[in-house]
This record gives C-alpha cells, sequence and structure tokens, in this order.
C-alpha cells in the first residue's frame, strides 16, 4: 500500500513539472494587426496595439516576432527592424502609422475658433 501511495504521489508530482515545463516564451499566434519596432531607452523593443512584447510572437506563416526588434523565418534566417518599421500579421513590411502633428491640429483648430469670431 505504501509503494502505491508513494507511485501516484510522484505521478502528480511529475505531472506539475511537465505543465510547467511546456510554458515557453513563444505567444503561440499572433493576435494584433501591427508590430512595430521602437528605440526605448537606448533598445529596440516591439509594440503591438500600442504595448510592449513581453514574448515572442509566432505568426500562422511560421515567422517569429522577437521582442528584440528581429524577425526570424522558418529556416532561422533573421532579419532586425529599424526604428519606427513595422511589419503586418504575415510578416510584411508595413508603412508606420505617423503620429499626428499636435501643433498642426491646435493651428486649425485656433483658426476655426477665430473664423466663428468674425
Amino acid at each position: 500500500m505504501k509503494k502505491l501511495m508513494a507511485m501516484v504521489a510522484g505521478c502528480i508530482l511529475s505531472l506539475g513539472a511537465m505543465a510547467q515545463v511546456y510554458n515557453s516564451k513563444v505567444q503561440p499566434q499572433g493576435k494584433s494587426d501591427r508590430y512595430c519596432a521602437i528605440l526605448k531607452d537606448g533598445r529596440m523593443v516591439m509594440t503591438a496595439d500600442g504595448r510592449d512584447l513581453v514574448m515572442d510572437v509566432m505568426l500562422e506563416n511560421g515567422i517569429r516576432i522577437k521582442t528584440n526588434g528581429s524577425l526570424m523565418d522558418k529556416e532561422g534566417k533573421e532579419r532586425f527592424l529599424n526604428n519606427g518599421e513595422c511589419v503586418d500579421k504575415e510578416g510584411n513590411s508595413v508603412k508606420p502609422v505617423a503620429p499626428e502633428d499636435k501643433t498642426k491640429k491646435e493651428i486649425e483648430r485656433r483658426s476655426d475658433k477665430t473664423d466663428i469670431e468674425k
């Protein structure tokens, strides 16, 4: 009976250890439409939907987007993105979304107010 209890306890403990081994640093599927490389505090980081990636992302076509701003294809070839460069969910380069010029908007808003006053 003691042997049986020891075997059951061993199985339960080993299942917990195997579950922890599966936890890798790769997200299974990319869910964002766009991933961009941005230079922050002197190092390149990847962002998706305005948030920094905390782990690598595996796209459906096998391309891995790494948190350091690089892409790795199925064959293992690595390509580094430049600051501001973005890729879509297929791994193709896309035009980065330019931040709106706040000063231009402010000037337009002010000119609209002066037109109303006249």
